[in-house]
């Protein structure tokens, strides 16, 4: 999924890329237009039922002399990233991990470019909330 050429949408396509929803319904959701905060980000993945933020599956206790180590790979999981915009100066741009492959709002630009491409300021994973699963009491 693209955005349009100025449009400065970037942030309501890759948070639709994270939800398998449309940038128009980010932008109706929301009720603005661009730019976007984290915080638009947050409401609008938290109404689809996604959560910025990652467990951590522990197999073995990570806990020795009371102190809890772990140590997990970030790119495992879907992410919304904040990166510096190669299009417009002292502008950030974001673009949507999800798991494997690179998917880059930025019409310019193919999909699946390394990581490593990009200026990365900021990392938020993004999870699906299972409302089916364990109750805690």
């Amino acid at each position: 999924m693209k955005q349009k050429l100025g449009s400065h949408n970037c942030y309501a396509v890759a948070a639709a890329m994270a939800v398998g929803s449309t940038p128009e319904e980010f932008e109706y959701f929301i009720g603005g237009s661009p730019p976007y905060s984290d915080y638009d980000s947050y409401k609008f993945l938290l109404s689809k039922g996604y959560v910025i933020g990652t467990g951590v599956n522990i197999k073995e206790s990570p806990i020795k002399d009371n102190i809890i180590t772990l140590r997990f790979e970030i790119t495992t999981f879907p992410a919304l990233i904040i990166v510096k915009s190669e299009n417009y100066k002292h502008k950030m741009h974001v673009i949507y991990w999800d798991g494997k492959k690179v998917h880059d709002p930025n019409p310019n630009v193919k999909d699946g470019r390394s990581l490593s491409n990009y200026d990365i300021h900021l990392w938020f994973p993004v999870n699906k909330v299972d409302t089916n699963g364990d109750q805690y009491e």
